[in-house]
């Protein structure tokens, strides 16, 4: 974002919970995709993924970036 000539006002990571998820199902199961049933079963317990995002100790797996271009 500097080097396009913005201020970077914040930046924050999320998305800590799939972490493990990406983790296992890539060096563990050697899959480059999710299956039906595991996506099914994160869907019903995003209440607690909620829950829990803010207090894993991991980086998030997603980014966002809030920037200003200088008056």
């Amino acid at each position: 974002m500097r080097e396009a000539g913005f201020e970077v006002e914040r930046v924050f990571e999320f998305n800590r919970v799939t972490r493990p998820g990406w983790w296992v199902n890539g060096r563990v199961l050697k899959r480059t995709s999710f299956g039906r049933l595991q996506l099914a079963v994160f869907d019903r317990l995003v209440w607690l993924w909620r829950r829990l995002e803010g207090v894993l100790p991991w980086g998030g797996v997603s980014l966002i970036a809030v920037g200003r271009k200088p008056v």
